[in-house]
């Protein structure tokens, strides 16, 4: 997981707004991990989810939804999904309460939270190629991560999930959301340029 510490203080507008029921504590969020199970998403979305890409990318997509609406029954909140202009969900009868999906090989997984915006991101531990490392790190997280498999999935992690969390997905530059040090269970992020931006 990730937490955010208070480095001291900012500019109001370089500062993320805190919500009105203050900062989230450290308590783990509600998670639901789930494969595709048409069964669970309503008809009209179900179609969406089906009218584009390649069936891996259909049944991908269609897992990440399956559990976000087992994660919904779970925590006994009635509404449907829609996408905004960014692809970001959104509940539509509850738009306070944050909910974030990623699916990697035909598994979803859905977490949500009813205090601040949540991101979460999953992918396969590997070795990066020094061109994707070029194009998606800055050099300081290159020097971070160096040839480790571990740090560079890590790093890549909290970009998408950090810009999930912004509500922006992969439109922001991950030039922008730089991984500054890790910790154990604790990343330290800097916002820049775009990423300021919302």
């Amino acid at each position: 997981g990730m937490k955010f510490i208070n480095s001291g203080p900012l500019p109001d507008n370089l500062r993320i707004k805190e919500p009105l029921d203050g900062w989230p504590n450290n308590q783990p969020l509600p998670i639901s991990e789930s494969k595709a199970d048409t069964t669970v998403i309503p008809d009209a979305e179900l179609k969406q989810l089906q009218s584009r890409g390649t069936q891996k990318r259909q049944l991908d997509r269609i897992a990440g939804r399956s559990a976000a609406y087992k994660l919904l029954k779970k925590e006994g909140i009635a509404t449907s999904i829609i996408n905004n202009k960014d692809g970001r969900p959104i509940l539509t009868d509850t738009p306070e309460i944050s909910i974030s999906i990623t699916h990697r090989n035909g598994v979803g997984i859905a977490t949500l939270s009813r205090n601040g915006e949540v991101g979460i991101d999953e992918e396969n531990i590997e070795l990066r190629s020094d061109a994707f490392l070029q194009q998606w790190f800055t050099s300081d997280e290159r020097f971070l991560c160096h040839k480790n498999s571990f740090q560079q999935t890590l790093i890549w992690c909290m970009k998408e999930a950090v810009s999930k969390a912004l509500g922006k997905g992969l439109t922001l530059s991950t030039l922008d959301i730089e991984i500054i040090s890790i910790f154990q269970k604790t990343c330290l992020v800097c916002l820049k340029r775009t990423a300021l931006d919302i």
